[in-house]
């Protein structure tokens, strides 16, 4: 495995945002010598055309010959996409079409060729859950001998594996945790202090209110955070990231 691959991974393993994944992924192809990415996921039930009716994507392939390739329907006859979608294999571009392509193919390398995607290796991505995804990488120019060496190839491929997963898993977050209640100055300090193990006597004393105001701002973070306890409330509070231990 490659230095820049290493780094990639580390990049968006920790990365908190699509955002920051992207930029992480142009790096990553930059240094592999790439000029064009583009990163596009999909769910549902598999068709010939799924990459093309994505949940999301990314990259800076032109879009001008994105919208010719729909438009007119290229995916139909791109054997590189067919075999993304049927197979879990990376696709050196040009073998795909094997020793004499047909004149729909010549046409279609043509079209990408003119708008400066010559040469590229595109990596498919199976999850569970008819979850799929598919990186491409492309080159204005012929590539070099190194770049479609089966070393190469793997090291996009693991890319694209990580890939998939780390925008799966922030489409994942983004629908699974709820936008964090909104609490107030005093009752975050209340729930600070009660995670460092103060009573309610004590947390009145630190922040100048009655024993009993303090009851009445925990009280009103449980009811904010949907909880029923003041542990509970903690808890929760320490998830959202509103408060440290």
């Amino acid at each position: 495995m490659s230095h820049a691959l290493d780094l990639f991974l580390d990049h968006i393993a920790q990365a908190g945002t699509e955002q920051e994944i992207e930029d992480a992924l142009r790096r990553f192809v930059v240094e592999r010598g790439w000029t064009y990415f583009h990163f596009v996921w999909s769910c549902g039930v598999a068709s010939q055309s799924c990459v093309l009716d994505p949940t999301g994507s990314l990259g800076n392939f032109p879009a001008e010959f994105l919208r010719r390739y729909v438009d007119a329907r290229y995916y139909e006859d791109d054997r590189v996409h067919q075999k993304c979608v049927n197979g879990v294999l990376p696709v050196v571009w040009g073998e795909a079409c094997g020793d004499q392509p047909g004149p729909r193919q010549r046409r279609i390398a043509r079209e990408a060729a003119l708008h400066g995607l010559v040469s590229g290796v595109s990596a498919p991505v199976h999850g569970p859950g008819n979850r799929r995804g598919v990186l491409s990488v492309a080159r204005f120019r012929p590539g070099a001998a190194e770049m479609t060496q089966p070393q190469a190839v793997r090291d996009l491929h693991m890319a694209a594996l990580h890939l998939h997963d780390a925008i799966w898993r922030q489409a994942d977050r983004r629908q699974t945790r709820p936008d964090a209640p909104s609490l107030k100055p005093n009752e975050t300090a209340c729930l600070s202090w009660a995670a460092r193990g103060k009573s309610s006597r004590e947390i009145g004393a630190l922040i100048g209110v009655s024993e009993r105001t303090v009851y009445f701002h925990i009280g009103n973070a449980m009811q904010k955070l949907a909880v029923q306890s003041r542990s509970q409330a903690v808890a929760a509070a320490l998830r959202h990231g509103m408060i440290q231990a």
